[in-house]
């Protein structure tokens, strides 16, 4: 289940997620996490006055913002519960390919300390976790925390745009990749086996999706790397 890690008081939404994908909008001088992040004044302008969180659907994208300004986005018990509520509404419903997960304030998340050392290695994970220090958008960068460094107000916009272009691929495909990619990643014991699950999971994909793949491709859509 893709919210089988969520915790009541803090948002571990990023990571854990098995079956659909989490796009996430980031902003320069974050904290060295991989969840929820910030964007500038006016890109969630729409915001409901006095929710905590706000979604909006754009076909088989939806946008989920935390909504609290005042207090930096710090996530309360109330605002953990609506994630939850508004993620798992996502994750069950067969017409939404892929969440933005979006807000105005520092993220919070436990494991960093699991998480991270794999992310970008020990010394660099270590630098990060025993000085605390904040780095910037090139450093995130180059660390392989931020997947993208865009102008200031240009955050939400783009992570939509990457939302679109991934609920546009063949989904079975694209969520068996993924899931490969976090087993071998966190849970598989040996290399051995993270190849087998890769195979395990990967053949009914190649039997229910190959034939229209290939029909596509035969036509020239997806040569040389494009895709449009």
């Amino acid at each position: 289940m893709a919210l089988r890690h969520f915790r009541t008081l803090t948002p571990i939404l990023s990571a854990a997620y098995q079956r659909k994908t989490i796009s996430l909008s980031i902003k320069a001088s974050l904290t060295p996490v991989k969840c929820c992040s910030t964007t500038t004044r006016g890109e969630d302008a729409g915001a409901a006055v006095g929710q905590t969180v706000v979604t909006e659907r754009r076909g088989s994208v939806v946008t989920v913002g935390i909504n609290r300004p005042e207090v930096r986005n710090a996530v309360n018990q109330e605002t953990a519960r609506r994630l939850h509520e508004e993620l798992e509404a996502f994750d069950t419903d067969p017409d939404l390919n892929v969440a933005v997960l979006y807000g105005r304030g520092v993220p919070l998340i436990d494991g960093g300390t699991v998480r991270l050392p794999r992310l970008i290695g020990l010394s660099r994970a270590l630098d990060l976790i025993l000085t605390g220090r904040p780095i910037g958008a090139q450093e995130a960068l180059a660390y392989g925390l931020a997947n993208r460094v865009v102008p200031d107000g240009q955050a939400l916009h783009t992570a939509l745009q990457l939302a679109e272009q991934i609920s546009s691929f063949p989904q079975m495909c694209l969520r068996a990749d993924r899931s490969s990619a976090m087993y071998s990643c966190y849970d598989a014991p040996s290399f051995t086996q993270a190849m087998q699950y890769e195979i395990d999971h990967g053949v009914p994909v190649i039997q229910s999706e190959s034939v229209a793949g290939a029909t596509v491709f035969a036509t020239g859509a997806g040569r040389g790397g494009k895709f449009s």
